[in-house]
């Protein structure tokens, strides 16, 4: 059975990575999940940085009793905590060329 790209009409190819089965279009490159292939990234994702899933949100990245965790300011919190975070680091850099950051199971999946 051969599969149409939905965006461009063109022939899309199906492969399996890491348990995750994809449909990606030959001609514009796009990549198509079936139905609860998402959950499972988010899953596999979730298991590479060793975190657990148990009813925990995206507003739950904070740090243990830090703004987001303690409930106050709630997104502009996290958001006000990363940009303090980015414009810390901004000037402890050796000019792009420090430490690789280890990369998650998306990077490896797609990479």
């Amino acid at each position: 059975m051969d599969l149409i790209c939905p965006k461009c009409q063109g022939s899309m190819r199906t492969y399996e990575r890491n348990g995750v089965h994809l449909d990606q279009c030959s001609d514009c490159r796009g990549i198509f999940l079936d139905r609860g292939e998402l959950e499972r990234l988010v899953d596999a994702e979730t298991a590479w940085h060793g975190r657990s899933s148990g009813g925990q949100g995206a507003a739950a990245h904070g740090t243990p009793g830090g703004p987001a965790a303690a409930g106050a300011g709630g997104l502009g919190a996290v958001v006000g905590e990363v940009l303090n975070q980015v414009q810390g680091k901004k000037h402890s850099s050796s000019y792009g060329h420090g430490s690789k950051r280890k990369q998650s199971f998306l990077g490896d999946l797609f990479g």
